[in-house]
């Protein structure tokens, strides 16, 4: 159950790295020629043309938006839909032709205004809509679920089997204290045991009287046994015979 719940963290993740990385990918080299930013050489217009079909061009009085599409094929005309439009009438619509070295374009709009624009820079961005933030999220999200998984799975996992690991040591050694302590000492033993230690120079002086008196007050293994012997009754004296000279 834990290595399933592992997998689908793994690819949850590889998921959302896979997505940012996407959201943040440049335009591609085959992106219509029309995409890149632009400035007006006679006016104030800077155009920004996405490759999602977006557009953007900011003016002294505002930033405005519009769409683009293909105004036929062979890929150098389009024409710009655009939100914005002079006071009380339609928005304006530009008709685009790219040069052949795709670095300018020339058009007219609707209301036959002229223009003539050259490319600024390859790359428009993120086509107008806070992508950036998203993919930046994203990852951060992603990163966070690889963390947590490599967390739960091996820093948490290991503390519980090493909290265990000390608890069953504890029991172990509280156990074996226990045992040491309820045992009996045979005397016999602790008498060779001191006798050993003697022989070695293992004890000191006060260590030797200490031991040696223990072991004299200690009972030894025959003294325990005669007590457990019941004890003889003494001899009753024989019936004297009567006395016959007090019939």
């Amino acid at each position: 159950m834990k290595s399933n719940s592992f997998l689908v963290l793994l690819v949850s993740s590889v998921m959302l790295i896979a997505i940012a990385s996407a959201l943040v990918t440049p335009a591609a080299a085959e992106d219509p020629i029309i995409v890149g930013k632009w400035d007006r050489t006679d006016g104030d217009d800077k155009y920004t043309i996405y490759a999602n079909r977006t557009t953007k061009t900011v003016l002294p009085g505002g930033t405005y938006y519009g769409t683009w599409d293909y105004d036929g094929p062979g890929g150098y005309k389009y024409i710009f839909h655009w939100e914005h439009s002079p006071p009380g009438r339609e928005p304006f619509i530009d008709y685009v032709t790219v040069a052949a070295d795709g670095q300018s374009y020339s058009g007219y709009n609707n209301y036959g205004n002229q223009f003539h624009c050259v490319r600024v820079s390859d790359s428009a961005g993120s086509g107008g809509f806070p992508i950036f933030y998203v993919a930046v999220g994203g990852g951060i999200a992603a990163v966070a679920v690889v963390c947590a998984a490599v967390y739960y799975f091996y820093l948490a996992r290991g503390g519980a089997a090493a909290a265990l690991s000390s608890n069953v040591v504890h029991r172990e050694v509280a156990q074996s204290t226990s045992n040491a302590v309820d045992k009996p000492q045979d005397p016999k033993v602790e008498k060779d045991k001191y006798n050993a230690q003697i022989k070695n120079g293992d004890l000191s002086t006060s260590e030797k009287n200490n031991t040696k008196s223990k072991a004299q007050n200690q009972p030894s293994r025959e003294d325990i046994d005669n007590s457990r012997m019941p004890l003889e009754q003494p001899d009753e004296p024989p019936d004297e015979p009567p006395d016959e000279r007090t019939g």
